[in-house]
C-alpha cells in the first residue's frame, strides 16, 4: 500500500510539472507571436525542458493566438482561461476560497431550481462560431444558468445574467479591472465580487445605457438579493461564518 501510494504521488507530481511546463510554454509562445518576433523553441526548451515536439504540439490552431479551439484539446490545462488570445496562468485558490464558493453555491442553488456552478463561459460567442475565432475564454467561480438552450458540452455561450468570482490575491486585479470590463461589455446582467480578506461583497448590477452600476459593499451580516433571480438572496452570515 505504502509502494502504491508513493508511485501516485510521484506520477502526480510529474504531471504537474509538466503541466507548468506547459503553462510556461505557452505563455511565451503567445508573447512572441503578440511582439510578432520568431518563436524561439531553443530558449522555451531550455526554460521549461519541453523537447521542441512537445512545445511544437502546443502552438495555437489559428497560428496568432490561442481561442477555443486550443482550450477544447485534452492537452489544455483545467482552468486555463484566455483573454483575447493570450492565456492566463491558473491560480491555485487558498482553502477559504473553495468554503465561500460552497457556502454561496449552497443558498443559490435552495432558491434555484435551475443550475449555478463552475462551468467555462465563452461571453462573446455566438452560437455557430468557428472556435478558433472564439479569443476569449473565461472559468468564473460560479455562474447562473437561467436559460438551457444557452449551454452546450463544452460550457455557457455567451453571457450568463450572473457571475460570481471570489478575489485571491493572485486574482484580484485581474477580477476587478479586466474581467469587470469583459463581463460589462459582454452583457452580465450582474457581477459579484466576493472579498474573503474583508468578507464584503461588491455587486455590480447592468444599467439601461450597458455600463455596470457599483452598489455601496455588502458586510458580513447583511443579506444580498440576487437581482436576476426573483426571491434570491444570499445571507453573507453563512458564507463568511469561518472567518
Amino acid at each position: 500500500m505504502e509502494r502504491e501510494k508513493a508511485n501516485y504521488v510521484r506520477e502526480w507530481n510529474h504531471f504537474r510539472q509538466c503541466e507548468q511546463a506547459e503553462i510556461a510554454a505557452r505563455c511565451q509562445i503567445w508573447r512572441s507571436l503578440r511582439s510578432g518576433e520568431p518563436i524561439h523553441f531553443e530558449a522555451i526548451t531550455a526554460a521549461t525542458g519541453l523537447s521542441v515536439e512537445h512545445i511544437q504540439r502546443l502552438l495555437p490552431h489559428n497560428s496568432t493566438s490561442y481561442s477555443l479551439a486550443d482550450a477544447l484539446t485534452d492537452e489544455w490545462p483545467s482552468y486555463m482561461e484566455i483573454i483575447e488570445g493570450e492565456p492566463i496562468p491558473p491560480v491555485t485558490p487558498p482553502v477559504i476560497h473553495q468554503k465561500i464558493w460552497g457556502a454561496l453555491l449552497r443558498q443559490i442553488d435552495a432558491a434555484h431550481e435551475g443550475e449555478a456552478a463552475r462551468y467555462v463561459v465563452r461571453p462573446f460567442e455566438k452560437k455557430g462560431d468557428d472556435p478558433a475565432t472564439v479569443s476569449t475564454v473565461l472559468f468564473p467561480d460560479i455562474l447562473l444558468v437561467l436559460d438551457e438552450r444557452q449551454m452546450d458540452e463544452h460550457g455557457y455561450i455567451g453571457a450568463p445574467p450572473l457571475i460570481m468570482e471570489i478575489l485571491s490575491p493572485e486574482s484580484k486585479r485581474r477580477d476587478l479591472t479586466i474581467k469587470l470590463e469583459i463581463y460589462q461589455r459582454a452583457g452580465v446582467k450582474e457581477y459579484w465580487t466576493v472579498h474573503p480578506d474583508t468578507a464584503t461583497v461588491q455587486v455590480y448590477v447592468r444599467e439601461e445605457n450597458g455600463t455596470f452600476q457599483a452598489h455601496p459593499p455588502y458586510h458580513r451580516n447583511d443579506t444580498v438579493k440576487i437581482g436576476v433571480l426573483e426571491g434570491g438572496s444570499v445571507k453573507l452570515s453563512e458564507v463568511f461564518c469561518g472567518e
